[in-house]
């Protein structure tokens, strides 16, 4: 199936099961959307992958109990040349690690530490969002905890391009869906969602307390919230999205925890409980081969290990959870 085929096949499901939430306007904004990047820049990363899949494996198995998201299955030399060109092709992956095939990619950052930290369980009934899904890799470690859906979003058509691909290898009823767009689409699923995880956003975001906002109105009453963000040890860090930190653009907000903690309260989320501090390290975040150029170990100080080049406190990362009170 295309790339506009098999993502709206995957919302129009959604919209079917869930009748609640009226999502026909997403649907054809999503369709225009997808036809645009088939015609675009990406049009040749399609085509290779329409050719690796044109050649993948009838069956396949997905095994998620290890670091890698692992889709296994005896496969020709012609498929494996063909996929490993499309793997380059769309280079970078900053999320990972996968096998695809016995093909070990491993991305920029090591998103298996992040997800562990999480200490997700069993997500039975459970319909959960991820925001800033990137290429899925939180999204297809989720289906190993029985979901009864994970929907994706993701304002990247690179990370949309590389999750085509990924999903391609599923079956149709995967339990999945993604959405091309913003934290502000969350306001045509009020309520609905029984966990929702914002991992890597908050800072990105121009106006933080509104990405809050939107995620507790899409929050069902005893929802619970997963927030992963940087922050700052000791002073708030406010940047006007063109300054740089640690080389990143687009850098608006690094709060101290207790203004953090504030954030989500006045946002509404209560049981507010910190599950996770670190330092970001170059073991977790480095170039790899499916991602190479610059890493953590070039966004920091030489001279001093725990300062960014720009002169900012070196990256910390912490983990909120919250819930959303029943009325």
């Amino acid at each position: 199936m295309t790339l506009s085929n098999l993502l709206i096949a995957d919302l129009e499901l959604i919209a079917a099961n869930y009748p609640s939430i009226d999502i026909r306007v997403v649907i054809f904004e999503q369709e225009r959307i997808l036809k645009q990047i088939e015609c675009s820049n990406r049009s040749r990363s399609l085509t290779l992958i329409k050719k690796a899949l044109e050649l993948k494996p009838v069956r396949s198995k997905l095994e998620l109990t290890g670091p890698e998201v692992s889709f296994q299955s005896e496969t020709s030399s012609q498929f494996t040349e063909s996929l490993l060109a499309t793997l380059r092709d769309l280079i970078p992956w900053r999320k990972g690690p996968f096998n695809l095939f016995g093909q070990h990619l491993d991305a920029e950052w090591r998103s298996e530490l992040k997800f562990s930290r999480l200490g997700l369980n069993n997500l039975a009934n459970k319909k959960v969002a991820d925001l800033g899904a990137g290429n899925g890799y939180y999204m297809l470690k989720m289906l190993g905890l029985n979901p009864e859906l994970v929907l994706g979003f993701d304002p990247t058509n690179r990370y949309l391009v590389q999750y085509y691909l990924l999903r391609s290898f599923l079956p149709p009823d995967s339990k999945l869906g993604f959405i091309l767009e913003r934290d502000s689409i969350l306001q045509k699923f009020e309520s609905f969602f029984d966990v929702i995880l914002c991992l890597g956003v908050l800072y990105h975001h121009p106006v933080p307390e509104e990405l809050l906002e939107n995620i507790f109105f899409a929050s069902a009453p005893g929802s619970e919230i997963y927030l992963e963000t940087l922050y700052a040890k000791n002073e708030t860090i406010r940047l006007d999205g063109r300054e740089r930190y640690a080389r990143m653009k687009n850098v608006y907000l690094v709060p101290t925890l207790e203004l953090l903690e504030e954030m989500l309260s006045n946002a509404g989320f209560r049981q507010l409980e910190i599950i996770s501090k670190v330092e970001t390290s170059e073991e977790e975040q480095r170039c790899t081969r499916f991602a190479p150029g610059e890493s953590l170990v070039d966004f920091i100080d030489k001279s001093d290990s725990e300062r960014t080049v720009e002169g900012h406190p070196r990256p910390q990362r912490v983990i909120f959870k919250g819930v959303r009170p029943f009325d």
